[in-house]
């Protein structure tokens, strides 16, 4: 049977094998009976973790967009609050501003200019086809209405942003860019914005990102792909992203993990992420009584045919009442001794 290691497991290897003189006790069904000995097949892991580092829980960036102000003004109303859901279109808040005119007479000017010099830009076409003036006077007919139709296409983008209130010459709805959640940026009815400032975010996806701070000694083993485990309840993560680069000062890079389903974690908390790998071969899962100390070895009792065999491991993390071990391979249905193992101990001991 095949098991994933819980969060708090730490990676383990072995490079040894069953101890020297590995012994064998021989005990009947009756004995074993009366000393309460009971043994389960051996439970393999399929992944190990890592390590547990730090991680910062933020929005993620690809799905975070800033709601940006056209113009400057004063806030008068706010239509959501943090956490909301807003379409694409909804009003979002209320701006009073003296600068809608001057947007709305910026663009109404450089439309004007932008078809004068469109319809300049065909005559000097016109008249360098026929060889009667220069091509660099082409050149600078196009620029010229390349920049001005640019700078229409940006006012006209951030007039696409808002809503004229019905009846006001001077107040406006800031519209949702896109479908979302709202998080906000600190505004209060009240504030004064300038143009070009972040009114709030949206995020159109209920996932969190989590940056966790990756010791060096871990960085060349993780890579896109890999599971994670974040907070105390460990909701499921994976790694997104691998940093390329160590800060000084900690030793740790920068790794991206992609949390889909949050169930109540927040941006801005600060918790611990536990990664994982997949488990070296011969890795595991045993309760806790099942491994013993014989000598200077770390040992678990192996069913034979006429009793147990002792073979050695190496033990890594306690998890709860289980243990994970490392072990040579085991023929499959392997048995191992989980309870009366004193007993055994003492029999080969004695032997």
């Amino acid at each position: 049977m095949n098991k994933m290691i819980p969060a708090a497991v730490l990676a383990v290897s072995f490079t040894g094998a069953p101890v020297a003189g590995a012994l064998d006790i021989r005990v009947s069904t009756e004995q074993l009976q009366a000393l309460g000995v009971e043994s389960r097949a051996a439970s393999s892991v399929t992944e190990a973790a890592l390590g547990v580092v730090p991680v910062r829980l933020v929005l993620p960036a690809t799905h975070t967009h800033a709601v940006i102000t056209p113009v400057g003004g004063v806030v008068s109303r706010l239509h959501v609050q943090e956490g909301d859901s807003v379409r694409a279109g909804q009003p979002l808040l209320r701006i009073n501003s003296r600068e809608l005119a001057t947007l709305t007479a910026d663009i109404a000017r450089l439309t004007a200019e932008t078809e004068m010099l469109h319809m300049r830009l065909r005559r000097d076409e016109a008249l360098v086809r026929e060889g009667l003036a220069p091509r660099r006077r082409l050149e600078e007919s196009r620029a010229e209405y390349r920049a001005r139709e640019t700078a229409l296409r940006e006012k006209r983008t951030l007039m696409g942003r808002l809503q004229p209130v019905e009846g006001s010459q001077t107040e406006i709805e800031l519209l949702a860019p896109v479908a979302g959640r709202a998080v906000e940026n600190g505004l209060r009815v009240g504030a004064a914005v300038s143009a070009e400032s972040t009114a709030l975010f949206i995020v159109d996806s209920a996932a969190l990102w989590g940056e966790a701070q990756v010791p060096e000694a871990l960085i060349a083993r993780l890579h896109p792909g890999q599971r994670a485990t974040v907070g105390p309840v460990q909701v499921g993560a994976t790694v997104i992203a691998v940093g390329l680069q160590l800060d000084p000062s900690t030793r740790s890079a920068l790794a991206r993990l992609e949390i889909p389903d949050p169930r109540g974690l927040i941006a801005g908390q600060t918790l611990e992420a536990t990664l994982y790998d997949a488990a070296a071969p011969g890795t595991l899962l045993l309760p806790a009584p099942a491994v013993t100390r014989l000598g200077d070895a770390s040992v678990i009792f192996l069913r034979t045919a006429t009793g147990f065999r002792t073979l050695e491991v190496r033990p890594g993390a306690r998890i709860g009442d289980e243990v994970v071990v490392q072990a040579p391979p085991l023929d499959t249905g392997a048995q191992i001794a989980i309870s009366g193992v004193s007993a055994l101990k003492s029999i080969a001991v004695s032997e």
